[in-house]
């Protein structure tokens, strides 16, 4: 029995081996993928007040929720179809290049082979977004990694800027609608007026101030005659 099993031990050594072989000559044959990561940081945003019912973005007070939106952002196809606009075609055929086999039916779809490159994580307790992009070509991982990461900046300003404009614009709408509501208030107290000979008390204000004015100016004019008259009748009693 030991003879038996000390046989059976060899070959299944002799198997191991040779299949452990075949495993690290077909590894050897894959092609090296590469690495590399770029980080994103979003700031804690501050509440905004909300104008009217226009507030399309009232994730602003949960942190967690802000950083789940990013990822399905940059995990969607329209950011990918983002990024991929944006690539040169000397960068398109980098990225393709490693991956494109023999005559045309080899060519790889650029859509996929991007989509299929990166990998978007939060690190945990922070505010910090990864995005890694693996491929068979060091320089495409870099310039993936950066893009997605230009093209987020991009699209969330872009969004801002979007949100800042519908606010504005709702503010105009506003003013002008009070300016039209206080020109008819003024029209029609206007109308009141006329209609009924009134006269405001800022316009009796005005009247008793000239009335006064005026009186004034003469009792002014009134007592410097009168110290004339007095100097000449002074005079005359001297001579």
């Amino acid at each position: 029995p030991v003879i038996v099993l000390r046989a059976h031990l060899w070959q299944a050594l002799a198997l191991a081996l040779i299949t452990c072989t075949l495993v690290a000559w077909q590894m050897m044959r894959q092609p090296r993928e590469y690495a590399a990561s770029a980080v994103l940081f979003f700031e804690r945003e501050e509440p905004r007040p909300t104008i009217g019912h226009r507030d399309e973005y009232p994730d602003h007070l949960d942190p967690d929720l802000t950083l789940s939106t990013r990822l399905e952002q940059l995990r969607s196809l329209d950011m990918a179809k983002r990024v991929i606009a944006s690539l040169s075609q000397q960068e398109r055929a980098q990225v393709l290049a490693p991956y494109a086999g023999p005559g045309p039916e080899g060519a790889a779809d650029l859509e996929g082979v991007v989509r299929g490159a990166m990998l978007f994580s939060r690190k945990p307790g922070t505010l910090l977004i990864l995005i890694t992009a693996a491929h068979r070509d060091p320089g495409v991982t870099a310039l993936l990694a950066n893009r997605f990461a230009e093209q987020c900046i991009q699209y969330t300003l872009e969004r801002g800027q979007e949100s800042n404009n519908a606010s504005l614009a709702f503010l105009r709408e506003q003013a002008e609608d009070m300016r039209r509501k206080t020109e008819a208030a003024e029209r029609a107290l206007q109308e009141y007026r006329q209609r009924y000979n009134l006269v405001s008390l800022e316009d009796n204000q005005n009247i008793i101030v000239d009335n006064l004015k005026s009186l004034n100016t003469s009792a002014t004019a009134a007592r410097v005659a009168r110290f004339a008259a007095e100097a000449r009748l002074e005079q005359a009693r001297s001579e």
